[in-house]
């Protein structure tokens, strides 16, 4: 997708002050440099920040790479994010189930029920675990900071959901 920048003047010709292409999550300015989006507006999420605030808040965190590990009412989640995409950021509860082959049908469909019922909240089968996760692009740390308790509340009511879809006949 390519967009040009410019404005037209009194004598209506376009004087064009960029073109801007955008691939992969990047933007390529008219003198083909690569930006990434967080770049250009200024904004990332600090991983190192939000294991901090964690801490603060109460919670046991601690940080691997790009990722904090970290307990919420007997359930072991992460936050991660990708260096290459600052604006990116993830949430997830993983492995809170674990199927067996004769239930894996109906895990499957029980995961994609979820995620079609839920907003934001992603349910899906990967090998015999059962994760939930939420993606979001978030401007910085104090945002996803604010949305975070809305955040677990929404993955354990999908992983709820999840169970008692299992647990049906």
């Amino acid at each position: 997708m390519a967009k040009t920048a410019g404005f037209i003047d009194r004598s209506g010709l376009r004087h064009v002050d960029a073109m801007i292409h955008m691939r992969n999550n990047a933007l390529i300015d008219s003198s083909c440099r690569v930006k990434a989006f967080g770049s250009i507006l200024g904004v990332s999420m600090d991983i190192g920040v939000i294991k901090a605030r964690l801490t603060e808040e109460g919670y046991r965190a601690t940080l691997e790479n790009s990722t904090v590990r970290f307990k919420f009412e007997g359930g072991d989640y992460y936050i991660d994010v990708d260096t290459t995409d600052p604006l990116y950021v993830r949430l997830g509860y993983p492995g809170f189930w674990v199927t067996q082959p004769e239930h894996y049908q109906k895990a499957i469909q029980s995961a994609n029920t979820v995620t079609e019922t839920l907003k934001a909240a992603k349910t899906y089968v990967s090998g015999d675990k059962v994760h939930c996760s939420i993606e979001q692009f978030m401007p910085d740390e104090k945002s996803f900071m604010y949305m975070l308790p809305r955040f677990l509340r929404l993955l354990q009511a999908a992983s709820n959901e999840f169970v008692n879809r299992m647990k049906k006949p």
